[in-house]
């Protein structure tokens, strides 16, 4: 089974010049030899990196000075170059900033290149663990335009990787373009490509890739390789594991993914869900498009409530509640406070009302009381044993009611027992 494996630019040579120009490899190219070879206008200036059809190098425009990443294949192999000029048309026909960029496609001696942007910053595998969580999403955002882009020129890229994605950190933060489309397979064209043979990198393949069914590859096939690509940055390892490529492909088709969250559980939902449902073996499960995964990203981002799970009322509310949670905060907190004041005020009304009330009531009791002595000693001269037991009754019962009071009463009711 021969599987194509493109890894341009994968590996960043950080060596010394003279230690990098002893390494160089052997050009396909039968004049080059090492650094400061000339091909064509081209001087090349340093490895990147070498991948299923051949090698990438760093080199220099003499016509334009500028810098370009400039790849050549391997030589004496007629199916390879087919592929580098539908690589080089199919790269060339999707506009947009977040694919790299092909300046020219030409032939030296009969050996044929292509001229490409070169971008100062590392593959996606490599610098993922570096970044945020917000910067990942970012850069799968800017991937998935990319890539929308890709589709809205009737191209399915085929072989989304990590190692197909460069970052480079900007001021504004990381910016991602796409890589290789040597894979890409223009729908409606199937000259390139017969029925049942295997395109792509097994780790991030669909299982229509697996099985070979060109009919079924179509746009949603790119969802998967978007969503293998996004499981593996926010994990660390791909969807689907294996110890050889043949055990990733008969696994592909019939194990599901691990959840996101079991390995990483501080990952939010939303985020699993996304992957997920990017991840579904049958395409008429994942979204539709790029642009509807595109969309859930942007929801995920504002705080919304994102449409690729069945939403229940407490999950939009939970989600309404967690977008709007400082301002919901600062409100609670002033209904808090103002509570707080509110119902001291209340507390302190309702202690004066009482107050209020047991003093009345002991005023009462007091003015009862000494009315009775007036009477009682107003009388002639008698046996006052019945009405001191009434008055000590008067005073039992006075006592009990000070009891009763609390400290609302009991000053009003201590004075009036004294």
């Amino acid at each position: 089974m021969d599987l194509p494996f493109a890894s341009d630019f994968r590996d960043r040579d950080t060596r010394s010049p003279a230690d990098t120009a002893a390494a160089v490899p052997s050009l396909s190219w039968r004049g080059a030899k090492g650094l400061g070879t000339r091909i064509g206008p081209f001087e090349i200036s340093g490895f990147l990196g070498r991948g299923g059809m051949g090698q990438v190098y760093k080199a220099r425009d003499t016509r334009l000075e500028r810098t370009v990443a400039l790849k050549l294949i391997h030589a004496g192999r007629p199916d390879l170059e087919r592929r580098f000029q539908r690589e080089a048309r199919a790269q060339a026909k999707v506009d947009h900033d977040g694919v790299c960029r092909v300046f020219e496609v030409g032939e030296v001696d009969g050996a044929p290149f292509i001229a490409m942007q070169y971008i100062d910053g590392e593959t996606l595998d490599l610098c993922a663990p570096d970044l945020t969580l917000e910067e990942k999403v970012s850069v799968m955002r800017q991937v998935a335009e990319a890539v929308q882009a890709a589709h809205a020129e009737a191209l399915v890229h085929r072989d989304l990787k990590p190692s197909n994605i460069m970052v480079q950190m900007q001021d504004t933060g990381p910016k991602a373009w796409v890589l290789d489309f040597g894979m890409a397979h223009e729908r409606g064209d199937a000259r390139l490509t017969a029925t049942g043979e295997v395109i792509g990198t097994p780790h991030y393949m669909a299982p229509e890739q697996v099985f070979g069914d060109l009919q079924a590859v179509d746009r949603r096939t790119d969802v998967y390789g978007l969503g293998a690509v996004f499981y593996e940055v926010l994990t660390g390892r791909p969807p689907i594991p294996g110890k050889t490529m043949l055990d990733v492909l008969r696994r592909v088709p019939e194990e599901e993914p691990e959840p996101p969250r079991r390995l990483r559980p501080e990952l939010p939902e939303d985020l699993e869900w996304i992957v997920l449902r990017c991840l579904e073996k049958e395409s008429g499960r994942r979204y539709g498009s790029v642009a509807l995964l595109i969309e859930d990203l942007e929801r995920y981002r504002l705080g919304e409530p994102i449409g690729s799970r069945r939403t229940s009322s407490i999950y939009r509310w939970r989600k309404r509640l967690r977008k709007h949670r400082h301002a919901l905060a600062t409100a609670a907190l002033v209904w808090i406070v103002a509570s707080g004041f509110a119902g001291r005020e209340w507390m302190q009304r309702r202690a004066a009302h009482e107050r209020a009330h047991w003093t009345v009531h002991f005023v009462r009791e007091i003015e009862d009381l000494e009315w009775r002595l007036r009477v009682v000693s107003s009388l002639p001269l008698h046996d006052t044993r019945t009405e001191r037991d009434k008055l000590a009754q008067n005073l039992d019962r006075l006592a009990l009611d000070v009891e009763q009071a609390g400290a609302a009463g009991r000053g009003p009711g201590l004075y009036a027992l004294g």
